[in-house]
Order: structure tokens, then C-alpha cells, then sequence
């Protein structure tokens, strides 16, 4: 009988210990659940606190974050205590009180009958009528992050299960709270630059226009003075006006291409889509981009049957900035009496436009930098003046028209530029959807 009572008494007790553990794992999940989600650090700690303090009789904790720069700590969460000791307690040195000493030596500190201890770091805790205390370090992959405390005014002692209980969570705190301020760092960083970077674009953007104006003014008086033909100049004043006029029109290029990297940064504006005939387009670029071409030798010549009366998607003066770009580029970097050949070629969905030149080419290990922002090629043989935007506003822009670039080149022979635009089907404006092709066209 005896035996039967024993066996009786051990199961039941075996049944309450799993019960025990079964309670202690799902608080365990549920606390650490709660603070994932968290942003605010003490909304994280007051979720965990609400979480567990029935479960253990706890009433008050502390949290202490460690501050590198001061080499202290700063209390920046508590529950349960009244605002005169916040105050007393609100910044610690490193080995004060039992929290400063817990971050110090960076190791736990369990004080039980605390009405019994002597300790002269005990003495705070002991003032605010506790019987127990619990102090944890707060490390994250090694680094201190703070201390995290928990006290009662109702109980002693706590169980070994219940301090393991505790350190567990307490290393789930460091880590939550380690990333925490690592995502409100990281905003902040965000913010600051993302205001940096408009205020330089605003800047860029004013000063553009400020410099463009009297600029203006300098170039239409220059070119005034060499087309008068009823008060011819000199030689010289010629040489001098020609050098004005040179000289103005590099500098309004450069203005130019500062008012392109202020809309690079600018976030990309809503635009209407609307067809675009290719060919018309096309023309116009090659019109403007023709005396610069025929005072280096260079030839331009095209193929273009297999667009002639088509249209593509986008916005018709971005579209002529994102070609007038490759040809100018097409321009720039050729040889003397060189040749640039643009051919175009009708796909299912989409319209590519190549743009081939017979210059300098592109070294292979910089291809894959050549649309970003300010990046020029490496060339001491060659003294071409830029911003290295250009092609970047191409890469955007036609981004933008859920079109693609890329580029092909050979060293000392030449580079071939290429983008994709949406072609236009047999149909009605008003009739365009939005569900463009996304996949990329071959040529």
C-alpha cells in the first residue's frame, strides 16, 4: 500500500513538474514574441515586465543602458519605483550600487534576504523595501549593451529554475535591444543623409540657375559682337570674342550637367506616358548632336527601316535626353574622323535602340561601374572634361520608362550602348495599361 501511495505521490509530482515546464516555455515564448515586435525600447521591456511578473511576483525593474562615450550608465527604463529614486539612481559609474557593479564585471548578481544583507552596494535596493533582487548584464555578441533588473517586495528567495528562467530572457532582451537601437541608428542615419542630399540637391539646383542667367547674358552679347557685319571686328578682338564664346559654352555645358545631378538625386516625378514616334525622335537628337560630330570628322549613319512608322512608350523630352546622352558620349569619346552608327530593331513587346561608336572603348573591369553616378574612366591618354552623370541619368531615366541600358566595348576599338523601350501596339491612347512586359529584350 505504502508502494502504491509512493508511486501515486511521484506521478503527481512528475505531473506538476511538466506542467511547470510546459507554463515556463510558453511564457518564455510569449515574452520573447512580444518583444520582436516592438520598436520602442520601453515599450519592450514594459511587454516583457506585464509578461512575466505575475509568473515570478516580481514589482519593479531596471534597465541600464551603458554609454561609451561617458563610460556610464544611464537608467532609461523602470517600473515600480517612485520618481525621487529614479532620480537618485538615474546615472551610474561603473561598479556603483549592484547594477554598476554587475555591468563592470559583467557578470549576474542574484541578492536574496536583501533585508538581511550588509553589502554597502545593497543598501539602494534595500532602501526601496525589496526582498529580492536580480541583476543581468545585457551582452550582444559580446558587447555590453547594459543591465537588466528585476525585484520583489513579496518573496525572499527565487527557485535555481526561476533565475535560469530569468537569465534566459535577459539574453533575449540584450539581443531585442541590440538590434533596436542598431534600426533607430540606422533611421537616423538614413534621415540625416536623405537631408543632406536634398539640401545639396536644392543647392545645386539654385545656384545652376543663378550661374545660367548672367552666363546667358555673356554668350548672347559674344555672339552679338561676332555677327555684326556693320562693325566688323579685328583679328585679335575675333580671337578674344571666339575664346568668350569657347570658353562660356563649356562653362554652361558643366551648369548644365550640375542641373542633371540635382534631378538624379530628385525622386522620380509622375509622368504621363505617351506614345513617342522612334524614328522623329531619333532625327531630332541627331540634329542637335551633328556639328559637334562634323567639326571632329565623324560620320553618323543609320538603319532604321525596321521602326519607321512605329512608336514606343515614354516621355518624349526624356526620352531625347536619355539618346541626346549616348550621342553626345557616342561624340565625345570617338577618334577624329570615326564613325557612329545607331540602328534600331522592332521585338514583340519592345523597340532597342544600339548606338555604336568607333572610340576609344571601355576597359572590361570598368563596365560594370559605367552607369553609376560620377564615375569616369580611367584613361591617362585621354583629357575629356565631365561629371561622369551623364550616363547615369540614362540608366534612371530610362529606367524610369520601364525601359533597360546596357553597354558592350572593346578596348581601343569602340563601345556599343543599347536601351529598351515599351513599343506601342495598334490601340487606342486612352486604352494603355500599365501591365508593361518586365522581361528584358534581346537585340
Amino acid at each position: 500500500m505504502n508502494e502504491l501511495i509512493k508511486h501515486f505521490t511521484s506521478k503527481k509530482s512528475s505531473e506538476e513538474t511538466m506542467e511547470e515546464k510546459y507554463k515556463k516555455l510558453l511564457l518564455l515564448y510569449k515574452s520573447l514574441s512580444h518583444m520582436i515586435y516592438k520598436e520602442d525600447p520601453k515599450d519592450v521591456l514594459d511587454s516583457l515586465f506585464q509578461a512575466i511578473s505575475d509568473y515570478l511576483d516580481l514589482d519593479i525593474y531596471f534597465n541600464y543602458i551603458f554609454d561609451e562615450a561617458t563610460g556610464k550608465l544611464h537608467l532609461m527604463n523602470s517600473y515600480g519605483i517612485d520618481e525621487n529614486s529614479v532620480k537618485e539612481a538615474e546615472c551610474l559609474e561603473l561598479g556603483e550600487f549592484v547594477c554598476g557593479t554587475v555591468a563592470e564585471e559583467q557578470e549576474r548578481c542574484i541578492v536574496q534576504h536583501v533585508d538581511e544583507s550588509l553589502d554597502e552596494k545593497v543598501q539602494f535596493i534595500k532602501g526601496l523595501g525589496l526582498k529580492s533582487y536580480v541583476c543581468h548584464p545585457l551582452m550582444a555578441y559580446g558587447k555590453l549593451i547594459g543591465t537588466l533588473s528585476f525585484g520583489s517586495f513579496r518573496r525572499s528567495t527565487f527557485s535555481p529554475e526561476e533565475i535560469e528562467f530569468i537569465y534566459t530572457i535577459c539574453n533575449g532582451v540584450a539581443i531585442t535591444l541590440d538590434r533596436t537601437f542598431l534600426i533607430r541608428d540606422l533611421k537616423k542615419s538614413k534621415e540625416e543623409a536623405e537631408k543632406a542630399n536634398r539640401i545639396k540637391t536644392e543647392f545645386l539646383s539654385m545656384m545652376s540657375h543663378e550661374f545660367r542667367t548672367p552666363l546667358n547674358s555673356i554668350l548672347g552679347f559674344a555672339q552679338i559682337l561676332e555677327d555684326d557685319l556693320e562693325a566688323p571686328l579685328s583679328s585679335m578682338q575675333e580671337k578674344r570674342v571666339k575664346r568668350i564664346l569657347t570658353s562660356g559654352r563649356q562653362l554652361l555645358k558643366l551648369i548644365n550637367e550640375m542641373l542633371d545631378i540635382a534631378r538624379y538625386d530628385a525622386p522620380p516625378a509622375k509622368r504621363f506616358m505617351e506614345p513617342v514616334m522612334i524614328v522623329a525622335m531619333i532625327r531630332k537628337c541627331v540634329d542637335r548632336i551633328k556639328p559637334d560630330a562634323e567639326a571632329k570628322g565623324i560620320s553618323i549613319t543609320h538603319d532604321l527601316t525596321d521602326v519607321m512608322e512605329e512608336s514606343v512608350w515614354g516621355v518624349s523630352i526624356r526620352l531625347e535626353q536619355v539618346v541626346g546622352n549616348l550621342l553626345v558620349n557616342a561624340v565625345k569619346y570617338n577618334k577624329w574622323g570615326g564613325n557612329i552608327h545607331i540602328k534600331c530593331r522592332r521585338h514583340t513587346e519592345t523597340v532597342v535602340l544600339i548606338i555604336k561608336d568607333t572610340g576609344i572603348g571601355i576597359p572590361a573591369d570598368e563596365l560594370e561601374h559605367i552607369f553609376t553616378p560620377f564615375y569616369r574612366i580611367h584613361n591617362e591618354e585621354t583629357n575629356i572634361e565631365g561629371t561622369g552623370i551623364g550616363l547615369a541619368i540614362v540608366k534612371k531615366l530610362i529606367n524610369e520608362m520601364d525601359g533597360e541600358a546596357g553597354v558592350e566595348s572593346v578596348l581601343g576599338e569602340g563601345s556599343t550602348f543599347w536601351i529598351t523601350m515599351k513599343l506601342v501596339h495598334d490601340r487606342k491612347v486612352d486604352e494603355r495599361s500599365d501591365e508593361y512586359n518586365q522581361s528584358p529584350a534581346g537585340r
